[in-house]
């Protein structure tokens, strides 16, 4: 009591002696700002903001359930986009509200604060002051109503996500409700810095998901298609008797919620329609015939089966059904089942009316050549890929498609039809040497006899000389051997270069362009050689990805080894 009477007193003296030297003072800073003020076109204030002060204090134990919430920043802040990133854990019922006193913020709540209950303030990584500068890391301060504060940690990276993007970190407890994660508010939230990296301090005891997302709404709730997900390998577990969970490494991937639809039908002739989907396909459902059927309209009869289906574009959209035998300008249905989108994500049945078109006369064409030409040398051992607008007949095409060198000599190669519209070649190339594909058009026949043309067409490439390239090596340790480890590296260009690891967990890169290289290492727990995301519903785990830290430096002729990399308690 005696300390409150003395505050009150001595607040009525500093009241009276503020009320009779303001004006001195205001004269005083007047003259000091026009004495430090920076010139005009002086240097740009790129320095980010600061957090001075917090109340209730960082770790501060037994606050009353009324307490307010201040936050001071060190320099004017942007109101609209600093209070979209101050979030509140535990969630309340409600979202907070906000008043601004200058630099300093007070987060109103909707309700008093919950007994014996540790709250945690996080001001995410992208808050801003006036000018733009943003905080840069997310900064959490914690305080409890009750005596204690929770001790748990949740930490780890996150890939994938677009340069400068902001990407949120949500926390889901597992024991708190039964809803679909996707259908309720996060418990804990936070943002990944610039480096993908993000931790959640003061964490109660239990089992969380941990997902990222990149919500530019900033409502805290995943939106499909327009905000990617990132779903962990695993889940995260503060015990009673340990604060710290391994960490968690999410990779934030595009996600088709809804089922594929036909976006477009274009009956091309009497013998192969074309169907466009909305959706990337998964390979094997679209390529399984038994999956379409087309009768005529008003027909009860099951319908026929096409006699093939292909892809006609690398996106796996779009897929040509052949060898149908329809009657020209005719009125027919067609009938989908069981697509299923990249994403697995089932069409259990998509129908559609076409017309069918009159005789085939289209000569087919290349839709796609890999490698591109370009001034770039390939490798020797480089594989050609051409994907033709439709199908082709294979056995007309054996030998239409060959290599030579600069004396016209051909070279040999082993080439395969992986399908009836796609080539792959692999040809025995001398280093340091041009060489020539040489393409037969008389040759490419599709089924209805048209040929892709009359004349001999080609495509010059220089193939590098054996001193170019680069060489990677290390040995992955710490992993589940019960799993196949895969090593990946990524330049600037789409195309990646990857290796499997050895029961020993060693791994060799050869025939590395110089250059900077990012690295990654896949735990193929499915063993289909593909990174698997996971997915939301029905829930399933992604494949474990690991991004080594650093850039990957490769030089002409040197060896690069890693040595030991480990992957720790993953």
């Amino acid at each position: 009591m005696n300390s409150v009477r003395q505050n009150g007193s001595l607040s009525r003296r500093f009241f009276k002696f503020y009320f009779w030297a303001l004006p001195i003072f205001s004269v005083i800073f007047t003259v000091r700002c026009a004495q430090i003020e920076a010139p005009p076109g002086g240097p740009e204030d790129k320095k980010p903001p600061q957090i001075l002060a917090v109340s209730p204090s960082e770790g501060t134990a037994n606050v009353p359930q009324n307490a307010a919430i201040n936050v001071i920043f060190s320099k004017e802040m942007n109101h609209e986009l600093t209070e979209k990133v101050v979030f509140v854990s535990p969630l309340p019922f409600d979202y907070p509200t906000f008043k601004w006193h200058g630099k300093k913020l007070e987060i109103v709540m909707p309700e008093t604060l919950r007994r014996n209950t540790t709250y945690v303030i996080t001001i995410g990584s992208s808050a801003k002051d006036i000018r733009g500068n943003a905080l840069g890391k997310s900064i959490s301060f914690p305080f409890s109503t009750g005596p204690e504060i929770n001790k748990g940690v949740i930490r780890g990276s996150i890939i994938g996500g677009a340069s400068g993007e902001v990407i949120d970190i949500w926390a889901y407890s597992l024991g708190s409700s039964d809803e679909k994660f996707f259908r309720r508010l996060p418990d804990y939230i936070t943002q990944a810095d610039s480096l993908g990296e993000f931790r959640f301090d003061y964490v109660s005891p239990g089992e969380y998901l941990v997902v990222a997302v990149n919500d530019k709404n900033k409502n805290q709730f995943w939106s499909p298609p327009s905000e990617k997900l990132a779903i962990p390998s695993k889940i995260a577990l503060i015990g009673t008797d340990t604060s710290l969970s391994p960490p968690i490494r999410l990779t934030l991937v595009e996600r088709d919620t809804l089922p594929p639809q036909i976006s477009k039908i274009a009956p091309l002739d009497s013998t192969k329609i074309e169907l466009e989907f909305s959706s990337r396909l998964d390979e094997e459902s679209a390529l399984n015939t038994a999956n379409f059927k087309i009768a005529s309209v008003g027909d009860q009869a099951p319908g026929i089966i096409p006699d093939y289906s292909i892809f006609v574009d690398d996106a796996h959209k779009i897929i040509h059904l052949g060898g149908l035998h329809l009657i020209p300008n005719q009125n027919y249905r067609i009938d989908c089942r069981n697509l299923l989108s990249s994403s697995k994500t089932i069409a259990e049945s998509l129908t559609q009316r076409f017309t069918a078109g009159s005789i085939d006369t289209i000569r087919p064409k290349i839709n796609l050549i890999k490698p591109g030409q370009s001034a770039k040398a390939i490798k020797s051992n480089t594989v050609f890929e051409l994907l033709f607008s439709e199908a082709i007949d294979t056995a007309a095409a054996f030998d239409a498609l060959f290599f030579v060198d600069s004396a016209g000599i051909a070279i040999t190669h082993i080439s395969r039809w992986q399908s009836m519209n796609k080539a792959v070649l692999q040809p025995s190339f001398v280093p340091g040497r041009p060489n020539t594909l040489k393409i037969d058009q008389s040759k490419i026949i599709d089924p209805s006899g048209n040929s892709m043309g009359d004349s001999l067409i080609s495509f010059k490439y220089i193939v590098a000389p054996a001193d170019t390239f680069g060489e990677l090596s290390g040995r992955v340790i710490g992993g589940n051997r019960d799993y196949k480890y895969i090593v990946r590296l990524a330049d600037k260009t789409p195309d990646t270069i990857s290796a499997t690891c050895g029961p020993d967990g060693r791994f060799i890169l050869g025939g590395l362009y110089p250059g900077t290289y990012r690295m990654t290492i896949l735990e193929d727990v499915d063993g289909d050689g593909r990174y698997n995301a996971g997915r939301h519903d029905p829930f399933h785990f992604a494949e474990p990805l690991f991004q080594y830290p650093d850039s990957i430096i490769i030089r002409s002729r040197w060896e690069t080894d890693l040595g030991d990399i480990s992957l720790g308690d993953r």
